[in-house]
């Protein structure tokens, strides 16, 4: 859960500005700064893992209604044949709206594109790859919880230029 909260932490932090600080100092300082917060060796690829599918609609239901497509948040290029592997801004996916709840627009997706052997998940059943979206969305729900705690009670500034 700790791993929820820090990747909650990371986004909150990436909402202002940070001054941005080099050397032995700052590892030194962050070391314990984020010892003391609850991160583990394990944090970086924690966040990388919350965010690698993330879509600009996940965005704006679980975090920001009002993000724009200029958002900041990299995530893999679901279009397997480009030659830009990884965004540098969590796309629009293009879900059905008429659909009320996410896990449906997800189902949708799958099976929208389940024929592109190009898109998402190569070698992935439909199954596995409905399991995939399903999976990230409980944890984009968990971290949602703690990204509102944390916009009513923001890291330290210490912790942000870590982070």
């Amino acid at each position: 859960m700790i791993v929820v909260l820090l990747g909650a932490i990371l986004g909150a932090c990436l909402a202002g500005p940070v001054e941005v600080l080099h050397g032995d100092l700052l590892r030194g300082v962050c070391q314990d700064t984020l010892r003391i917060g609850g991160a583990t060796p394990f944090f970086a690829r924690n966040v990388a893992h919350r965010l690698h599918s993330l879509t600009l609609e996940d965005i704006r239901y679980y975090f920001k209604s009002d993000v724009t497509a200029e958002n900041g948040v990299p995530t893999v290029n679901k279009d397997l044949e480009s030659e830009e592997r990884v965004l540098s801004d969590a796309p629009l996916a293009g879900f059905d709206t008429s659909f009320s709840t996410p896990a449906l627009r997800y189902l949708d997706m799958v099976l929208r594109k389940m024929d592109d052997a190009h898109y998402s998940i190569t070698n992935f059943s439909v199954l596995e790859k409905l399991s995939h979206v399903y999976h990230m969305a409980e944890l984009w729900q968990h971290a949602s919880v703690h990204y509102s705690s944390l916009l009513l009670n923001p890291p330290s500034r210490e912790m942000c230029t870590c982070v």
